[in-house]
């Protein structure tokens, strides 16, 4: 009896180890099975936005990726050559176990992360987070913009 009831456990364990590879195969456990590429025109239709978020013109953009997972709000992530990325959101982004500090730039106010030389700004403006990850280098570059949002 002790044997056929280890046995049990043993094949119920083996068929969910089964079905988690199976699960994992199809895509179900990676993140970018989320992720597409979609063009800059589509920002505002993508984040159910009746207006186009600001976003800077002057920057020569590489890439822009969506991630949607269906449940949260859609992000979108903007890379530009200048080694700025912009990704946009309507819910707060936060970095914990990063050395945090609040700075005011124009009229806003910045939430400013740092781990060695990379730099994180995140700030609201019109119901939309930007957040802007960029080495030391470009920080004059993301403030003059950040000004602009005004």
């Amino acid at each position: 009896m002790v044997i056929k009831s280890k046995r049990l456990i043993l094949i119920i364990i083996i068929a969910i180890i089964m079905f988690g590879i199976f699960l994992y195969w199809l895509g179900y456990f990676t993140p970018n099975l989320y992720k597409s590429p979609i063009e800059i025109e589509q920002i505002p239709k993508v984040l159910n936005l009746t207006n186009p978020p600001s976003i800077p013109n002057n920057w020569v953009v590489q890439s822009v990726e969506k991630y949607d997972d269906g449940f949260l709000s859609p992000i979108i992530t903007i890379y530009y050559n200048n080694n700025i990325s912009l990704t946009l959101s309507e819910g707060k982004i936060v970095l914990p176990n990063k050395d945090k500090k609040l700075i005011l730039i124009g009229n806003k106010t910045v939430t400013v992360y740092k781990d060695g030389g990379q730099v994180y700004y995140v700030v609201k403006h019109n119901k939309i987070f930007y957040f802007f990850r960029f080495e030391r280098i470009n920080q004059n570059v993301v403030e003059k913009f950040i000004e602009t949002l005004g």
